[in-house]
């Protein structure tokens, strides 16, 4: 008999055979992380709507799993990953669940080693989201190509909030963001 439960936080599913754990459904903050760290699937509790990964040395590589919870989830409006080093294959994944997530309204990626071809992945991702109202990527090391990426992006997206900075860009680049 075929057999899929929720029990004690995680998925349960029964074909023939014991029951195996297939993945964790993480109600806070601490679980993402320890599922993160075991590299292991996860997903996000209904009841979550906002995470802060404030200097938890997530890493691109746990970006990824976090994301594919992302591509998913239908709750969560607020994610701060600020001062975590995903660099630019981070944004990539971020970028990725950008182009599906319906829900997520505010977004913090600052102080993430983001480049240009970083604000690119994220841009591409936000020219095909339309709930996202809140980008900040600061003290990242992005230039006057990831402000093209922008600018591109804010012509289709509906942003009503982006905060920028980068030690290469001049006071002159962010005229051009709006041309």
């Amino acid at each position: 008999k075929n057999l899929c439960l929720m029990y004690s936080g995680a998925a349960l599913c029964s074909f023939g055979k014991p029951p195996q754990i297939l993945e964790r459904v993480c109600t806070n903050e601490e679980e993402v992380l320890e599922e993160m760290r075991q590299k292991n699937k996860f997903v996000l509790a209904k009841n979550i709507t906002k995470l802060s990964f404030i200097q938890k040395k997530v890493g691109y590589d746990n970006v990824m799993l976090l994301t594919e919870s992302l591509k998913v989830n239908d709750t969560l409006i607020q994610l701060d990953l600020s001062c975590n080093n995903i660099g630019d294959e981070g944004a990539r994944f971020i970028g990725e669940a950008l182009k599906v997530n319906n829900t997520l309204t505010e977004l913090i990626l600052s102080g993430n080693g983001i480049g240009n071809r970083g604000v690119g992945f994220v841009c591409e991702g936000l020219k095909a989201n339309s709930t996202l109202k809140r980008l900040e990527i600061e003290n990242d090391f992005f230039g006057v190509p990831g402000a093209g990426f922008i600018s591109e992006a804010l012509r289709v997206n509906t942003l009503t909030c982006l905060r920028l900075s980068s030690e290469y860009l001049k006071t002159s680049t962010y005229s051009f963001l709006f041309r």
